[in-house]
């Protein structure tokens, strides 16, 4: 309601990334009221709720989400990622795609024998600067994407694309309670 009733452009980019985090938190605790196990969420069916939620947000952009099995994960952490995920689709969409150019953003989940999760968001937009360093950002998402890396123990990986650009979150084993194959 507050973003309509302004024309200030940033002030609508904020309350709609806000309104965001909100819905991601909002999603784990629709999902723990449909399953038993309150300690555990399934990701992969989490993170399909989160993008979707994010694809009608972010349009022109389409999100495209993957996930080829069940990944279970603690449900604290499960948000965490979640909202790592969410700051990261949104940079991809806001960066990416400037002056509201439809484009695809491709979200994936795998998992590597049990040892670890891996979440990539893509896209094929305009690219990162040739001075990006993401320990030197100083905006408030990045601070947030650093903050939950930590939280979680993962680590995000940057990788440069012709077109685009490719983040990589790798959870370690020691953050990850369980994998479903």
């Amino acid at each position: 309601l507050q973003s309509q009733a302004t024309n200030d452009q940033a002030l609508i980019q904020a309350l709609e990334a806000a309104g965001g985090r909100v819905t991601a938190v909002a999603r784990v605790h629709e999902r723990l009221y449909r399953d038993p196990d309150i300690h555990e969420v399934d990701l992969s069916a989490y993170l399909t709720d989160v993008c979707r939620d994010l694809g009608k947000v972010l349009a022109p952009c389409t999100i495209d989400f993957a996930a080829p099995s069940p990944v279970r994960l603690a449900t604290d952490r499960a948000v965490l990622v979640a909202l790592l995920v969410g700051e990261l689709v949104t940079n991809a969409a806001k960066h990416g795609y400037i002056h509201g150019v439809p484009g695809a953003i491709k979200v994936r989940l795998t998992h590597d024998d049990g040892t670890s999760a891996v979440v990539t968001i893509r896209d094929d937009g305009a690219g990162l600067p040739a001075d990006f360093d993401l320990a030197a950002q100083a905006g408030f998402g990045m601070k947030i994407v650093r903050a939950f890396l930590q939280q979680t123990g993962a680590e995000l990986s940057v990788h440069k694309r012709t077109p685009g650009t490719e983040f990589v979150i790798q959870i370690p084993s020691d953050s990850v309670d369980t994998f479903v194959a």
